[in-house]
């Protein structure tokens, strides 16, 4: 069996399923005058496609196909990104390859974004643009948050996205036409950030390895509810565990020496112990420890 009988790649992806990468038929190249072929060969990536669609229920399909430089750039990006995580009680990472393999296309996504590499277009950079009624910020409205292209976000998405943002105040008049546009203000100041750094060594989840570059600050008491912005109130989380807090009844707080510790769902642990994350030790704290002991 040889890699280079297929010579395309055909790529599903459902938010929901994940990507499914599966060869097609080998394609023949086409002929051409006299039965020759033109100096060279026809160049695959002539054939890239990719197609983004809505569908009824709010998520969005993509599909396309690739040739297999572009698909084993696909691959060589998302596999670590997309390989399992055990869970906090050393049982198999609960999701599909499908479901992993979609979650690393969104990490992906979000480290190029907060990097900041891509082109500036209108005078900003590309990001993740939400329009958010006040009222239904503070949860006293359903009008949902939506995308930049109308898609509504449900609320607890929402306050996992407010989290660690930059939030640029607009007031409307009744026909929705701006009257006045305040600065833009992140969230998590960096003086902040570098303090978190410092703590939490990276994402602060139990038993999660991912370096701070990979993570977002996480208001323990949201600032929505009256939650503050200080060191004392956030905690360093990866996209994975930003949203298991979010959605999976996870609790943070604080311990005795100021450092974050995490309260499992009931479903998982009936006592509720609190968690740590043994990475987010320092090495002088490893070796302190070993000395002290």
């Amino acid at each position: 069996m040889t890699l280079l009988a297929v010579s395309l790649v055909t790529v599903e992806l459902a938010v929901t399923a994940g990507v499914t990468v599966s060869p097609v038929a080998p394609t023949m190249p086409r002929p051409r005058e006299g039965g020759a072929e033109v100096a060279g060969g026809e160049d695959p990536a002539g054939r890239r496609k990719l197609w983004i669609s809505e569908l009824p229920d709010g998520m969005t399909r993509i599909s396309g196909e690739l040739d297999p430089e572009a698909a084993a750039l696909l691959r060589t990006a998302l596999d670590p990104l997309a390989a399992p995580r055990p869970a906090v009680d050393g049982a198999l990472d609960p999701r599909s390859p499908a479901r992993r393999r979609a979650d690393a296309l969104v990490d992906l996504l979000t480290r190029t974004l907060d990097a900041a590499v891509l082109p500036v277009g209108g005078g900003v950079r590309p990001h993740l643009a939400v329009t958010v009624p006040w009222l239904t910020l503070l949860g006293r409205s359903g009008v949902p948050a939506t995308t930049v292209w109308g898609q509504p976000l449900p609320r607890a998405v929402l306050r996992r996205l407010a989290c660690d943002a930059s939030v640029s105040r607009i007031i409307l008049d009744p026909a929705g036409v701006p009257l006045d546009v305040g600065r833009s203000q992140r969230t998590v100041t960096a003086d902040i950030r570098r303090a978190l750094v410092a703590r939490d060594n990276g994402c602060a989840f139990p038993h999660c390895d991912r370096p701070a570059g990979w993570t977002e600050a996480h208001h323990i008491r949201h600032w929505i509810d009256g939650g503050h912005t200080s060191l004392d109130n956030c905690v360093l989380l990866c996209g994975h565990h930003h949203r298991v807090i979010h959605h999976q009844g996870w609790t943070v707080r604080l311990g005795p020496d100021r450092r974050p510790e995490f309260l499992p769902p009931a479903w998982i642990d009936a006592s509720r112990s609190p968690r740590r994350n043994p990475y987010a030790r320092h090495p002088h704290d490893l070796l302190y420890g070993i000395a002290a002991g």
